[in-house]
């Protein structure tokens, strides 16, 4: 029977990663932002020094300057910090609890001690990623079950690839949702049948 399980503590490491992937990668608040941070630096450029001396006011170039370094600076940083201080929380809130996490064909159970357990049927699942260190199942698009490949104790990461593709999920045309986010990986190609 392919079957997976995971016996972890609290990584703090592998939850950084899976934010700080989620928010590059997944969210669409931090291209916005980024996008919104150029036009600013644009209009600041262009009101600095593409106005007449007339036109130019001191106080609207300072302004616009501090506005574009908020957007491209801050408001970044910000979020960086934001994905430090909600993963130390996490830490401190879970302790020493551990979590199992078992992947089997027909379910995905989720538990930590002392709390309830989170079962999903494949169906659930929306997208999945493979990273270097990590699996990350999708169960809507904000949140995802991080699979740590270094804490299976049961099963490896090609059994988990083989039930990925056999019952993961899929788009209306068919095609599994899975992506692998993994230097040097390449997509193998099917091999064409010669009639």
């Amino acid at each position: 029977m392919e079957r997976i399980i995971i016996r972890m503590l609290y990584d703090k490491r592998i939850t950084k990663k899976y934010y700080r992937f989620h928010l590059l990668r997944k969210s669409f608040m931090f291209y916005l932002i980024l996008l919104i941070g150029l036009f600013v630096v644009y209009l600041a450029v262009k009101n600095t020094f593409m106005t007449t001396e007339e036109t130019r006011e001191l106080s609207s170039i300072v302004m616009i300057w501090t506005l574009a370094f908020f957007a491209l600076v801050i408001a970044p940083s910000f979020m960086l910090w934001r994905i430090n201080s909600l993963v130390n929380k996490e830490a401190k809130k879970r302790g020493d609890k551990e979590e199992y996490i078992s992947i089997t064909k027909e379910k995905i159970e989720r538990r930590i001690d002392g709390q309830d357990k989170l079962v999903f049927g494949w169906n659930n699942i929306v997208d999945i990623r493979e990273l270097e260190e990590m699996f990350l199942l999708y169960v809507d698009t904000e949140s995802a079950i991080v699979v740590s490949k270094k804490h299976m104790i049961e099963g490896d990461h090609d059994t988990l690839r083989s039930l990925i593709e056999k019952y993961g999920p899929r788009d209306k045309k068919g095609k599994l949702k899975y992506k692998v986010h993994i230097k040097g990986h390449k997509k193998a190609k099917k091999a064409k049948n010669d009639k």
